[in-house]
């Protein structure tokens, strides 16, 4: 490949990169705000329910802390979910280099 073509392959590749990176939004989940709010099943007035008057006054001990005779590991694992920004990017870099790839190979 010449060195002038590859320079615009590059300024074009550059400019495709760049575009694509500014045009694309943030994710929302997949969950979009409700466009109607809900109203109420009926037009009945509200049902107010009756106050019961507030419990005697028990007082129990706290429970003691249990025993720690051997050091367990956190019963809670974290996960690495990465973003799916990194996904994309991750993709676009893929398709970058097999394209740069393609286009050396099919040069000679």
């Amino acid at each position: 490949m010449k060195p002038m073509n590859m320079r615009c392959f590059r300024r074009i590749a550059l400019a495709g990169i760049l575009i694509t990176i500014c045009s694309t939004t943030a994710a929302k989940a997949f969950f979009p705000p409700p466009t109607v709010i809900p109203q109420g099943v009926s037009d009945l007035p509200p049902i107010v329910a009756p106050i019961p008057p507030p419990p005697q006054d028990v007082f129990t001990p706290p429970p003691s802390p249990p025993p720690t005779c051997c050091v367990c590991p956190p019963p809670v694992t974290t996960q690495s979910t990465p973003e799916p920004a990194t996904l994309v990017m991750g993709l676009m870099g893929l398709t970058v280099a097999g394209g740069y790839a393609l286009r050396r190979r099919l040069s000679k």
